[in-house]
């Protein structure tokens, strides 16, 4: 969001400070489908192997999880300074430029490859989400009623996890988007670029936390003395 609104009032930006908002910006882009995953990991162990849970999900291998994903989050972005640095003289570096990951490009391969590693982490992220939510139903079936109850909120909740996969992809929207906003005027495309960014990138990570606090019970209870029209419709739907 920095980013974004420092681009509306001054498109160019110092070289080295452009890349570490754009690094912030990527990996934390690239995190989601990642956190989604190990998250729906922890309600499959959880549910299948209770009894090793607390070894397993220990706060010291989830501090480990948690640097993983970065280090993996950060490894594009790196290969685009590395590229950079090779292409560029380093003067390049006290210069400004047009703050998107973009003006990092020197090479049609960068595109493809980005283009590659979003495939594979989305890939990736599908299939842990797929194989953890079948095999919490299937255990669920053989379970006894309190673990079936247990068993069907962790379902639900990688089914919420789904959910905020589906709203994370918007943000490969932009690129198959970005030609029909060739040739227009100055003016309509800062606003289709304002409402793009809101709808893409703004609107889904305001929903995840919202959709997982609807869940909680005090937070429920606040919500239908502020929203009483809503108590009815809206909270048979969170409770499934």
């Amino acid at each position: 969001m920095t980013l974004h609104i420092w681009l509306r009032v001054k498109p160019s930006v110092f070289v080295p400070l452009c890349y570490t908002l754009v690094i912030l910006a990527s990996n934390t882009t690239l995190n989601t489908p990642l956190n989604l995953a190990l998250m729906s990991l922890e309600r499959y162990i959880a549910i299948c192997y209770p009894l090793r849970h607390s070894q397993i999900c220990s706060l010291q291998r989830t501090y480990i999880a948690i640097g993983v994903i970065w280090i993996v989050g950060i490894i594009p972005s790196i290969t685009d300074l590395f590229i950079v640095l090779a292409v560029e003289q380093l003067s390049f570096f006290s210069t400004s430029v047009y703050c998107i990951r973009e003006s990092f490009y020197r090479t049609s391969y960068q595109t493809k490859i980005k283009t590659a590693i979003m495939s594979v982490y989305l890939t990736v992220v599908w299939l842990v989400i797929v194989c953890t939510y079948l095999r919490i139903m299937f255990a669920a079936r053989s379970a006894s009623s309190s673990e079936k109850t247990s068993a069907k909120k962790a379902r639900n909740t990688i089914l919420l996890h789904g959910l905020q996969l589906l709203l994370a992809m918007l943000t490969y929207i932009p690129p198959f988007t970005d030609p029909f906003l060739v040739g227009i005027s100055t003016e309509i495309f800062l606003d289709l670029s304002f409402s793009r960014y809101y709808l893409v990138y703004i609107v889904p990570r305001v929903l995840s936390p919202v959709i997982y606090g609807l869940r909680d019970e005090n937070f429920r209870k606040h919500l239908k003395s502020h929203m009483p029209c809503f108590q009815k419709r809206v909270m048979t739907m969170i409770k499934l």
